[in-house]
């Protein structure tokens, strides 16, 4: 026996219609779903923000650091020079003052030295030629000239150990400097000082050549 054809096609109809709702409306699950994958990225997004403005920060503070230790450096290069300069006149005022005044504690190590001449009187002209010297070193016109005698002038201290080793080192060794001998052989530090101020004094004469 066939069922009413009416009622067949009203549930037939039926079905359809909900079926097709089904497919076309969207279900809560699939709202859920997009906002819950809509979430990491809006996370990764604020982290790679973060980032971003963080590596900012950091190289606008290295930027800053950089141009204050080049700021620095242009400043000492410019004053250690002078600094130097005033430093080696200051030594040689001082120690040319303590042998004209006979409060020199290389008396006895100048005497040595020079046996053939009188020990006062060597000390008293060594000690103007220090004195001058040391006027000289602050004075620039005259700079260039007395690094030169500076040299020559503390290179002849190194006489000493010829002439008096006895008086340099220990039992014969020359590895084993006594009190006079350090006080001589630190000379070339003072040697090498003067070295570098010609150099530089040299360097920023102007270029005079096409």
């Amino acid at each position: 026996m066939l069922p009413d054809d009416g009622k067949y096609r009203g549930a037939l109809a039926d079905q359809r219609e909900i079926a097709g709702s089904e497919h076309v409306r969207p279900g809560v699950s699939d709202y859920a779903d997009d906002r819950v994958s809509g979430i990491p990225d809006q996370r990764q997004r604020q982290v790679s923000t973060g980032k971003n403005d963080d590596s900012t920060t950091r190289s606008g503070a290295l930027i800053s650091r950089g141009r204050l230790i080049t700021s620095v450096a242009r400043r000492i290069t410019l004053l250690a020079p002078v600094a130097l300069m005033t430093a080696l006149g200051a030594v040689f005022i001082w120690f040319g003052a303590l042998k004209l005044f006979g409060y020199s504690p290389v008396e006895a190590l100048i005497g040595a030295t020079l046996p053939w001449a009188d020990r006062d009187l060597a000390v008293a002209l060594l000690g103007v030629l220090e004195v001058v010297l040391g006027l000289a070193l602050l004075v620039r016109r005259i700079r260039k000239v007395a690094l030169a005698i500076m040299i020559a002038h503390l290179g002849g201290t190194f006489l000493t150990f010829f002439a008096a080793p006895q008086l340099m080192v220990q039992h014969g060794d020359p590895l084993l400097l006594t009190a006079d001998g350090e006080f001589v052989f630190k000379n070339l530090v003072l040697i090498g000082a003067a070295l570098v101020l010609l150099g530089l004094d040299e360097r920023r004469r102007p270029s005079t050549g096409s």
